[in-house]
């Protein structure tokens, strides 16, 4: 059994030239960059030194818009050996991010940005598009460009923090147009990684391999940072990698006997698409004993279909493993303490809102939605279900999803505000999720924000959207769904967003259809049914569904609408 000694990061990274690491980036299908730790710990150095020499200080921030994950974890790694605060956020693509990058560098003290020359050009191009060149003047003296971070040598002062000192802080790429910043302590790294790897009976055999961005914690903490304090073999590929050849992915773990990765739902679907594709693939995925699953809801559907494609290839019906986090809580919070199947529950549809106790049924049908179980909490973890009253209920009895323990962020960084209304007086953190426990696991039902109010009835979000994809027209497609406030009716209407490239006027006779089977399945009516090119989707993929209500209720898609009526 691994046993994780260390009190920061720091240490863990200063003890590498005890154990014989190389640390592996796959760049393409082709080509795999292995880095020893003494040219890590090298590379490492001289990134320090350049930014102290450039006037970064102790408790200053560095924003993250880093392409290559090996410049990502040299600058990571670097920001804490000088006790500067790595700020990471997802690379900027679309014109929202843009300015939400600007949003962050106000909430920040003193911030430095780490990117590439085209990158930084992008930007100010944007900026200045924008009419926004005033905020340029704070930026441009502060920029630490990637390719001139080795100018200096290795002899610099490493200054190691305390584990109660800030790791780095986590943006949410999506859900608000205020972002806030998740602070993330050594202590709760630290802790979070020791019981997960206690959880999941973590081995000194076992190897990770990961697509998922370093930007959000799933990828940072999860599949780099927790092998990284394991002294375990990993692997890390680019995530449009992943997008662009899912199956490059499953190949890899082939290749190298992963036996631990993880992947949100939308990822299995992925793969299970372009595996009935491709013809004669020659893997064996035996050795593979874990996938995370989590990020967004779990779908039993899409969890059975990829036993199903994998089984042919060795892979046991027990590596999916269902399991729920947060960025608030760090890491993991729970998941499944042993081998099994992911565990399916269906619940009468009507037996679903705040404060009624589920009612199961061993059979399914239109009256039924299907949970998916997420295991246990794990050691350093309490969770408590509440009513709207704020009273703890009992088991099978939905309600909000509480949590408490030491994984559990110490607040949001400069927003004293946010903080104080994240907790109560006695640390629980409400985490805005509804869910139930089911003989001591979690079973997770939705958002709070994601419950639509239909005549006096609760919907969720995600359930309309997987009666959406049963439609055949519609069935490879993303769908999301929002309930949007309808001020004439004073009830939410529900509209349905379609991903779709096609010919507008062509679109009918699909929306006639989800229409239809939606009337048939549970007995509400879609408003409108929209195509869209792309839906929005954060880093770790959960959809954006806010800027989509936002965008309806702004009239953006009013000539869509109109397209489609004519």
């Amino acid at each position: 059994m691994i046993n994780i000694t260390y009190k920061t990061l720091c240490e863990a990274f200063l003890d590498m030239h005890n154990y014989n690491e190389t640390h592996t980036f796959i760049e393409n299908a082709d080509n795999e960059i292995n880095i020893t730790s003494e040219d890590l710990k090298s590379r490492v150095l001289k990134i320090l030194h350049y930014m102290q020499y450039i006037g970064v200080k102790p408790g200053d921030e560095v924003v993250f818009q880093i392409k290559s994950n090996i410049d990502f974890v040299h600058v990571f790694w670097a920001c804490l050996l000088g006790r500067i605060i790595p700020v990471p956020y997802t690379y900027l693509e679309s014109e929202r991010d843009k300015l939400k990058l600007l949003k962050i560098w106000n909430n920040l003290k003193n911030p430095f940005l780490a990117t590439d020359i085209d990158s930084f050009e992008k930007l100010k191009k944007f900026i200045y598009k924008n009419d926004l060149s005033f905020k340029l003047q704070g930026i441009i003296n502060k920029v630490i460009i990637t390719e001139e971070m080795e100018k200096l040598d290795e002899n610099v002062e490493i200054i190691l923090p305390n584990e109660s000192d800030i790791a780095f802080v986590q943006f949410s790429s999506g859900s608000t147009n205020d972002p806030k910043g998740v602070i993330i302590t050594h202590k709760n790294i630290i802790s979070s990684v020791r019981e997960a790897v206690k959880a999941m009976k973590i081995s000194e055999e076992d190897i990770y391999l990961s697509w998922l961005p370093l930007t959000h914690s799933f990828g940072l903490i999860g599949t780099y940072i927790t092998p990284f304090l394991a002294r375990l073999k990993y692997y890390i590929m680019p995530s449009n990698l992943f997008v662009t050849y899912p199956l490059l992915w499953v190949k890899k773990m082939s290749e190298h006997n992963v036996t631990i990765t993880a992947a949100p739902n939308f990822a299995l679907k992925h793969v299970c698409k372009y595996i009935s594709i491709e013809k004669d693939i020659d893997m064996d995925l035996s050795a593979l004993r874990i996938i995370i699953d989590g990020a967004e809801p779990v779908s039993p559907d899409t969890c059975r279909e990829f036993n199903e494609k994998m089984y042919d290839f060795g892979m046991k019906n027990t590596t999916v493993r269902p399991s729920y986090g947060l960025s608030e809580a760090t890491l993991v919070v729970t998941t499944p303490k042993c081998p099994q199947e992911f565990r399916e529950v269906n619940v009468m549809r009507n037996h679903v809102k705040i404060g009624e106790k589920i009612i199961e049924s061993d059979i399914k049908n239109d009256n039924v939605i299907s949970f998916v179980e997420v295991g246990a909490c794990i050691g350093n973890c309490e969770i408590k279900i509440i009513n709207d009253d704020g009273e703890k209920v009992g088991d099978r009895v939905v309600g909000s999803v509480l949590l408490r323990g030491d994984m559990i962020s110490t607040g949001y960084y400069n927003n004293p505000e946010a903080t104080k209304n994240s907790m109560d007086k006695y640390g629980w953190y409400n985490t805005g999720d509804l869910g139930f426990l089911r003989d001591g696991n979690l079973v997770l039902t939705g958002r709070v924000k994601d419950v639509i109010f239909v005549k006096g009835e609760n919907y969720y979000s995600h359930d309309i959207e997987n009666i959406c994809q049963q439609v055949n027209d519609a069935k490879f497609s993303r769908v999301a769904v929002c309930g949007v406030y309808n001020h004439k009716m004073k009830q939410d209407q529900v509209i349905c967003f379609l991903e779709y490239d096609g010919d507008v006027e062509m679109f009918n006779d699909i929306s006639l259809g989800i229409k239809r089977h939606v009337i048939k399945k549970i007995g509400i009516g879609i408003s409108h049914v929209i195509p869209i090119k792309k839906i929005p989707v954060t880093v770790s993929g959960k959809m954006k569904r806010y800027i989509l209500s936002q965008q309806f209720m702004k009239g953006d898609f009013d000539e869509t609408i109109q397209k489609i009526l004519s």
